[in-house]
C-alpha cells in the first residue's frame, strides 16, 4: 500500500469481472427469461480504494452493459428546405457518431433509417443490414432532398413500415426512436401528434432533437415523457455534438441498474464481481 499524494493507492493488479444478466422477455404470464454475459476487466496501476474502487467499477459496469443493450433503433432526419445539405450531412455523422458504440455486428442492434420533407423515405429497414460497416455506408449515400416539413408522414411510417416483424422490428427488445428537426410540420400537421401517439402506444419510445426551434410545444408532445428525458433543444446544427452525449446517458444508462458489487480482496489480487440488471 503506498500514498500517492492525499490518494491511498493499492499496486496490486485489480482483476475484475463484470456479470451483465439480461431479461429476454417479460411476458404476463411467464417468469422473464434470463441470460448472463461475463465481461473480464483488468486494471493495474493505483486504483482508489476502497469506496471510489466501487463506484469506478459502477461506471465501467454501465458502460459495459450499454455496448451490451439489445435495442431495435430507428433514426428520423429532417430533410426539409430549411436544413440545407451542410447540416444535413451533420446530422448523418451525428447518426454515425451515436452508432459507434452499439453492438450492431453481433445483431444485438438493429438500425433504421427515414428521412423526411414533403414525402417519406425509408432509406433503410431494421432487417436491410446487419453490419455496422453496411449501415455506415448507407448512411454516406442518403441524398440531401429538399421540400416541406412532414412529420406527421415520418412518424405514420414508424408503426407502418419500420416496426413491423416482415421489416426486421422484434418483440422482445427495446424499441427506439431519434427524430432530428429544425422545425414545426407544415404537411397534415393535424396528423402529427396522433401518429406520435400511435407509436408510443405501441411501446416505441421517442427522442426529439429540436434545432433552432422557438415554437417547442409540437415537438414535446412528440417525444416520450419524462420530457427532460426524451425532448432536447439546441440553437444551431453544430451544437449536435454536445447533445450526443446526454442523449446517450439518458438513452442508454436509463436502462442499467446496478443492483449489487461483491468485493473480495485475496492477498494482493482483488477480484471483484459487479451484478448488472438490464430491464
Amino acid at each position: 500500500m503506498e500514498k500517492n499524494g492525499n490518494i491511498f493507492c493499492d499496486k496490486a493488479i485489480s482483476d475484475f469481472t463484470i456479470s451483465i444478466f439480461f431479461a429476454e422477455s417479460l411476458p404476463s404470464k411467464n417468469a422473464p427469461q434470463i441470460r448472463e454475459n461475463k465481461i473480464p476487466v483488468k486494471i493495474t496501476g493505483c486504483t482508489v480504494i476502497p469506496h471510489a474502487r466501487i463506484v469506478y467499477l459502477q461506471i465501467i459496469a454501465c458502460i459495459l452493459a450499454c455496448k451490451s443493450l439489445r435495442q431495435d433503433i430507428v433514426f428520423i432526419l429532417d430533410t426539409s428546405t430549411s436544413v440545407g445539405v451542410r447540416n444535413f450531412r451533420k446530422m448523418l455523422n451525428f447518426t454515425k457518431e451515436f452508432l459507434q458504440t452499439a453492438d450492431i455486428d453481433s445483431g444485438s442492434v438493429r438500425v433504421g433509417l427515414i428521412t423526411y420533407s414533403s414525402s417519406v423515405t425509408i432509406q433503410f429497414h431494421l432487417n436491410t443490414f446487419s453490419s455496422k460497416k453496411d449501415v455506415f455506408s448507407a448512411i454516406d449515400e442518403v441524398v440531401y432532398q429538399s421540400g416541406s416539413t412532414n412529420t406527421a408522414g415520418a412518424l405514420k411510417a414508424l408503426t407502418v413500415d419500420m416496426f413491423t416483424r416482415d421489416h426486421g422490428s422484434r418483440e422482445d427488445v427495446s424499441n427506439v426512436t431519434v427524430i432530428i428537426t429544425d422545425g414545426v410540420s407544415n404537411t397534415n400537421m393535424r396528423q402529427t401528434i396522433p401518429y406520435a401517439e400511435e407509436a408510443k402506444l405501441a411501446g416505441i419510445s421517442i427522442y426529439a432533437i429540436g434545432i433552432g426551434i422557438k415554437e417547442t410545444a409540437e415537438l414535446k408532445e412528440i417525444a416520450s415523457t419524462p420530457t427532460a428525458n426524451f425532448f432536447y433543444t439546441i440553437d444551431d446544427f453544430a451544437e449536435l455534438d454536445q447533445v450526443r452525449e446526454s442523449l446517450f446517458e439518458s438513452f442508454c444508462l436509463g436502462n442499467v441498474n446496478v443492483i449489487l458489487i461483491v468485493e473480495v480482496t485475496w492477498r494482493r489480487f482483488l477480484s471483484t464481481t459487479a451484478f448488472v440488471l438490464l430491464f
